[in-house]
C-alpha cells in the first residue's frame, strides 16, 4: 500500500519533473531496505511505455539504443540495433525486472526506426514471452510493419488487449487465435485501417462471439449475430463501433431477456446509426454517449437528439459528444447549406432534459442558430456542466451568431463549475452589469473560452465585462489559431483576413485580462 501510494502521480502534475517523479522515490525506496525491494520494484515496473528500459538491463555491449524526440513533439523515434548475438545468460538481469511488468503501452507516439532487434529477440527469447506476467497490452506501434511482432508480447495472463492499427489482411490472422488463448479477456480494442469492412467484420464478429466475459468492446463493426451476443453480455459496460459502412444496428425489442444490462458507455459511427439503435430499447442507462456525425444534416441531428431524450435516462447521462465529419473547404456556407445543416434551438431543446450533464461537445458543419433565450435555458438546464463546446467545421465557424454577451452572462449565473467554453457569439455590444456589490454574480471556475470568429469592436470594454463575471479567465482561443495551427486536412487553405483581424482584437482582450 505504501509503495502504491508513492507510485501515484498527483492529479495536479501533468508532466512531473525529475524531482517530482514517482519513479525517483520508488527507486530510492527499493534501495532503502530489503523489505521494500520487491514491493517498490513491482510498482516501479508495473507499467512500461517502452521496451527500452528492459533492453537496457541487458549487457551494455549487446544493443546500440537511442531515443530521439524533437522539441515540442510527443512522438519519439526509437533506434535499436544488435551489436552481437544474444546469449541466454544476457536475459538474467532483464528477467528480474520484466516479470514485474503488468501493463505495456506501445502506441503511435513510439516509432521504431529499426526492426531487426525484434527478429534477434524472437530467435533467442528469455522464455515464451518477454513480459510473462503481462495483464494489459496496448500494441499500436509505428510503422505498421512492426505490428507482426506483437506475438512476442501476447502473454497468457492478458485480460486487456488493444491492437492496431491493422493495415493488411495478413495481420487479421492474429484474431483467429485470440479466443483460445485468452478465454477470459475482458477488454478488447482493435483499430483497422485500409482493409475492406466486408473482410474485417466476419473475423472480428467470430472472435467477439467466442468471449463471454467482455466488459469493453471497441471494434469497427459487428455482424447481427455478434451484436446480439454482446447485447446479452452481463458485464459489458462500454461498446464502441467505428465504421459507418456497416448496416444499421437494431435489437429485438420483443426479446424476453434484458439487453445491455450493464452498458453505461456507447459510441456509434454516425448519428444515423445511433438513432436507429437507440429507438429499439425503451430505456438506456447510459452515462456517456458519443457519435460521429458523418451524416450531418439537421434532420438527422433532430432524430438523434429526440431519440436520446426519449430513450435514455435523464438523470444518468453525464457526457455527450457529437464530433467529426469535416464538411468541406469552402469558408462561407451557401443559403441552401445553412438551411440543411444549421442546428436550431428546436433541435437542441430535447437535450435540456438531461439535468446532470458534465461534458457536452456538439459539432455540426455550419454551427448553431441560437439566441440568448436558448442559451439562458441551456445554462439553467445544465447546472453541473464543466465543459461545453458548441462548434462548427473549422472552415465555417465565422458565421454570424445571435448570441450576445447577455447570453454568455447566463453561464456565470447558472453554471458554477464551467471550466471550458467554446461558443460563437456577438461581442459588438457590451451590456452593463447592473447588480453591484455582494449581489453581483461571479463565476470562479471558467479558465478557457474559444470564441471562434466572434465579432467584436470594443476590446477594452469586453475585457472588463468578462473579467468581472469570470475573474479566473486566463485563455482565449480563436478560429485563426485553429486554422493556422490546428489539426485539419486543408493545410493550404488561405485564412480570411477578417478572421485574422478578429483574432488580433481578441488578443487585445486577452492582454487586458492578463494585466488586470
Amino acid at each position: 500500500m505504501i509503495c502504491a501510494h508513492v507510485g501515484t502521480v498527483p492529479h495536479h502534475v501533468d508532466r512531473p519533473t525529475k524531482d517530482e517523479s514517482p519513479g525517483r522515490d520508488l527507486s530510492v525506496l527499493a534501495r532503502t531496505a530489503t523489505i521494500f525491494l520487491d514491493p517498490a520494484l513491482n510498482v516501479l515496473w508495473r507499467q512500461q511505455n517502452t521496451i527500452v528500459n528492459v533492453l537496457n538491463c541487458m549487457p551494455a555491449d549487446l544493443w546500440d539504443i537511442s531515443e530521439t524526440r524533437n522539441e515540442g513533439d510527443t512522438e519519439f523515434i526509437v533506434t535499436i540495433s544488435p551489436k552481437r548475438a544474444i546469449k541466454p545468460i544476457d536475459w538474467e538481469r532483464a528477467s528480474f525486472y520484466s516479470r514485474r511488468v503488468k501493463l505495456l503501452n506501445i502506441d503511435e507516439e513510439c516509432w521504431f526506426k529499426t526492426l531487426d532487434f525484434f527478429e534477434a529477440i524472437s530467435l533467442c527469447p528469455p522464455g515464451d514471452f518477454i513480459f510473462p506476467n503481462l495483464e494489459r497490452l496496448n500494441w499500436c506501434p509505428e510503422p505498421s510493419t512492426s505490428f507482426q511482432h506483437v506475438r512476442l508480447f501476447l502473454a497468457p495472463r492478458i485480460t486487456n488487449l488493444s491492437l492496431g492499427p491493422i493495415h493488411s489482411i495478413a495481420h487479421l490472422s492474429i484474431l483467429s487465435s485470440l479466443a483460445s488463448r485468452f478465454p477470459s479477456l475482458s477488454n478488447f480494442v482493435v483499430d483497422i485501417h485500409c482493409v475492406p469492412i466486408s473482410v474485417v467484420t466476419p473475423s472480428i464478429s467470430s472472435l467477439v462471439r467466442a468471449f463471454i466475459s467482455l466488459e469493453t468492446v471497441y471494434v469497427p463493426a459487428l455482424d447481427k449475430p455478434a451484436f446480439a451476443h454482446v447485447a446479452q453480455l452481463p458485464g459489458l459496460r462500454s461498446l464502441a463501433l467505428s465504421s459507418d459502412e456497416a448496416p444499421l444496428y437494431g435489437l429485438d425489442s420483443s426479446s424476453a431477456s434484458v439487453q445491455f444490462p450493464a452498458l453505461t458507455s456507447l459510441s456509434m459511427p454516425s448519428m444515423k446509426h445511433a438513432a436507429a439503435l437507440l429507438v429499439t430499447l425503451a430505456n438506456w442507462s447510459l452515462t456517456c454517449f458519443t457519435s460521429e456525425q458523418s451524416d450531418q444534416s439537421a434532420a438527422t441531428a433532430r432524430q438523434l437528439y429526440a431519440a436520446l431524450a426519449d430513450h435514455c435516462s435523464h438523470c444518468l447521462l453525464r457526457n455527450l459528444s457529437i464530433r467529426g465529419g469535416v464538411f468541406g473547404t469552402s469558408a462561407i456556407p451557401t443559403a441552401t447549406q445553412l438551411a440543411i445543416y444549421s442546428i436550431g434551438a428546436d433541435i437542441i431543446r430535447p437535450l435540456l432534459s438531461f439535468s446532470n450533464l458534465v461534458t457536452v461537445w456538439l459539432s455540426h458543419p455550419v454551427g448553431f442558430d441560437l439566441d440568448d433565450a436558448m442559451i439562458r435555458d441551456m445554462a439553467s438546464a445544465w447546472p453541473s456542466i464543466e465543459v461545453l463546446h458548441l462548434t462548427a467545421d473549422v472552415t465555417y465557424r465565422h458565421r454570424y451568431s445571435r448570441v450576445t454577451l447577455e447570453g454568455i452572462y447566463a453561464f456565470a449565473k447558472h453554471c458554477p463549475r464551467l471550466d471550458n467554453l467554446d461558443i460563437t457569439f456577438d461581442a459588438t455590444f457590451v451590456p452593463k452589469i447592473r447588480v453591484k456589490g455582494k449581489k453581483r454574480v461571479f463565476q470562479r471556475t471558467l479558465r478557457i473560452i474559444d470564441v471562434a470568429a466572434s465579432p467584436i469592436s470594443q476590446p477594452t470594454r469586453v475585457a472588463k465585462f468578462l473579467s468581472t463575471i469570470f475573474p479566473r479567465l486566463m485563455s482565449i482561443n480563436t478560429l485563426f489559431e485553429d486554422l493556422a495551427y490546428g489539426d485539419h486536412d486543408d493545410e493550404e487553405a488561405v485564412i480570411d483576413p477578417h478572421v485574422r483581424e478578429l483574432h488580433e482584437v481578441w488578443m487585445e482582450v486577452l492582454d487586458d485580462l492578463v494585466t488586470s
